[in-house]
């Protein structure tokens, strides 16, 4: 499904209790394309094929002077070209967007807090684009800023939602995935944006769901694709699928996996007003973190699972009486599979004992470790495929 707005007509901004709201006046276009459907199953392909994960860098060590709340929650982090990380916590008291070399030690720190030029108060997420310019999203008020690959401040602009990722593309538009609050938009998970913030149109989801009991219902990972498309991903299943960034669906993958069941989400029962009661202390149903296509066209797909061993992990945590169980190896693996989308076969599959957040480049995760110190750091690891 695609709505389709006039973002090239200038709107008025009416403020309502501190609430902006920017109208639109979308239409909607359906696709006229018939999509392709592969199903893969759990029968690898190559039984020679090995997945390994190699530790190049850590980042958060002694000598560097981070808030501890970047390890928290899950960070943004991204490879830029030169081999350097660039990281943002999503919630911090000093909130930044920080600079390490490829060895993971401290290098600077880009931009500052504020509201003026070259400053943001809450960075939410971050994206590279053409070389190696950064994006840095703020969550409120919703800004997008712009440096230069060295750090440079370049313009800054208002944008009509909070982004949770983003993908810049070469046209220099930027698709990000977010929540619009808009009637004829609640449900559409990507919005394409001109470069200055405004909106093009908004996809991503042939039926849209809006439930704000369950926000994971909206949430996608994205990823470049071949000709300018783009992989699409929904947490809650393990489905990738290929659009173009005129809204049309091109291709779904489905992974069948007795590990990971498919959930039909459902917008039947009356809405939750009251605060929900405590989680139970229990992993959950797995989450899907994406695709990422590598340079001989090989997907990489990147799911987090619970422990084989969580149960008995659990008894470590029985006198602290958490909510939810830590993001750690103790309690989550992440699984990641290798498939071939032009024949959907399943080359390789590999559990790796740790939690991670999604590909921060090509073959590139990230995952959280404590240090006997109590110190927190993010370890990053090289993936590889072996024939």
């Amino acid at each position: 499904m695609n709505i389709r707005g006039g973002s090239m007509l200038r709107s008025t901004i009416l403020v309502l209790s501190g609430i902006f709201l920017i109208p639109l006046t979308p239409t909607c276009i359906s696709s006229q394309t018939e999509s392709r459907r592969i199903v893969i199953t759990s029968e690898i392909s190559c039984p020679t094929c090995q997945i390994t994960a190699t530790r190049i860098a850590t980042i958060g060590m002694d000598t560097d002077t981070l808030d501890a709340s970047f390890f928290l929650v899950s960070p943004s982090l991204i490879r830029m070209q030169n081999g350097n990380f660039l990281l943002t916590p999503t919630m911090g008291r000093t909130p930044g967007v920080y600079e390490f070399a490829s060895d993971g030690s401290y290098i600077r720190q880009i931009g500052r807090r504020g509201s003026g030029p070259g400053e943001y108060r809450n960075p939410v997420s971050i994206a590279l684009g053409q070389d190696d310019s950064l994006f840095v999203f703020n969550s409120w008020p919703p800004r997008v800023s712009v440096f230069s690959s060295e750090g440079m401040f370049v313009r800054s602009s208002s944008i009509p939602l909070r982004v949770e990722l983003a993908l810049p593309m070469a046209s220099g538009e930027i698709l990000v995935m977010g929540k619009r609050t808009s009637p004829e938009l609640l449900g559409l998970p990507l919005h394409l944006l001109t470069s200055t913030g405004e909106s093009v149109h908004s996809f991503g989801d042939e039926n849209p769901i809006n439930d704000p009991r369950d926000g994971s219902l909206y949430r996608r990972h994205i990823s470049h694709a071949p000709d300018g498309t783009v992989w699409v991903s929904p947490e809650y299943r393990y489905r990738v699928e290929r659009w173009d960034i005129e809204g049309n669906l091109i291709e779904s993958i489905i992974r069948e996996a007795e590990w990971f069941p498919p959930r039909t989400p459902t917008v039947e029962e009356p809405l939750i007003r009251e605060r929900p009661a405590p989680r139970m202390l229990d992993p959950g149903p797995p989450h899907f973190f994406g695709a990422f296509q590598d340079s001989d066209g090989m997907l990489w797909l990147n799911s987090v699972v619970s422990d084989p061993d969580w149960r008995r992990n659990i008894k470590e945590l029985e006198s602290e009486s958490p909510r939810s169980l830590p993001w750690d190896g103790r309690f989550y693996d992440t699984l990641i599979e290798v498939v071939n989308p032009t024949t959907g076969q399943l080359l390789a599959s590999q559990r790796l004992p740790f939690y991670n957040w999604g590909f921060a480049g090509e073959k590139l995760i990230a995952s959280r470790r404590i240090l006997e110190s109590g110190l927190v750091v993010i370890d990053v690891w090289q993936l590889s495929l072996s024939r």
